[in-house]
């Protein structure tokens, strides 16, 4: 019923959603311990995350849409994904004892990154789900990728 490109999409989808959404629910106190931040900045910096995803879904929907390939963007977006979680990995930890209330630091890169990432997954991963099953079974597709 559903080919083998479907569930290789589902799986692309459920490792982009865990990289984005399990991640923001625990980056808060991330943020404090290893960057240094109070609570308070850093949930400002959180926002980044979602303000790069609204401001930049639209534009890159309509490129991805003119230029066509989405498996490239599909790549690039995980790529992206990966960068933004790297860049959480081996960005220095701030010095014992310093708190940062407003600065633009490697935290922040990567959550902007971050945004960038969920922008390449909103418009690549999910649309390309009518592309790879039936049109019988596009509802029935959506359904068991939401689910897993």
């Amino acid at each position: 019923m559903l080919k083998g490109s479907f569930w290789l999409l589902v799986t692309l989808a459920m490792f982009a959603v865990a990289l984005y959404v399990c991640f923001l629910d625990n980056a808060n106190k991330l943020i404090q311990t290893r960057f240094c931040y109070n609570q308070k900045s850093a949930g400002r910096a959180i926002m980044i995350t979602y303000i790069v995803a609204a401001l930049l879904s639209a534009p890159l929907g309509l490129i991805v849409d003119y230029v066509g390939h989405k498996r490239y963007f599909t790549i690039a977006g995980m790529s992206i994904f990966a960068v933004s979680h790297l860049i959480f990995l081996v960005y220095p930890q701030c010095p014992a004892g310093e708190v940062i209330t407003d600065s633009f630091s490697g935290a922040s890169w990567g959550l902007f990154f971050l945004g960038v990432g969920y922008c390449f997954y909103a418009n690549c991963v999910v649309p390309s789900i009518p592309l790879v099953v039936r049109k019988k079974v596009t509802g029935t597709a959506f359904g068991i990728m939401q689910m897993i």
